[in-house]
């Protein structure tokens, strides 16, 4: 499933989703998740929650059962996807910004 609520502009191949974990605004770990329709990446998409259970998550990272937690839905993104000129025009154009602020100084 196409995520269009994504805020990636260029066409990266998206290998898989993940969740980021933080309790008290402090980050615990990541756990893979499938990807939701209705949630939109990212901040705006940030869900808050009490662990009914205990949360296992990557690299033995553990949220007791209780804990006020909440996460961020977040895509894995892979190789880029278009000819070469497509990636050379994209290059430039995530680093025009760098361009204009030398020129105005």
């Amino acid at each position: 499933m196409k995520n269009n609520k994504s805020n990636n502009k260029t066409t990266f191949k998206v290998l898989g989703y993940y969740e980021e974990y933080f309790v008290d605004n402090k980050f615990v770990g990541t756990k893979p998740s499938e990807f939701d329709g209705e949630r939109t990446l990212g901040w705006f998409g940030r869900k808050t929650s009490f662990a009914t259970e205990d949360i296992i998550l990557e690299r033995g990272k553990k949220i007791k059962t209780g804990v006020k937690y909440f996460t961020y839905l977040q895509q894995l993104c892979g190789k880029f996807e278009g000819s070469q000129e497509d990636k050379i025009n994209a290059i430039q154009q995530s680093q025009a910004w760098k361009l204009r602020a030398k020129s105005t100084s």
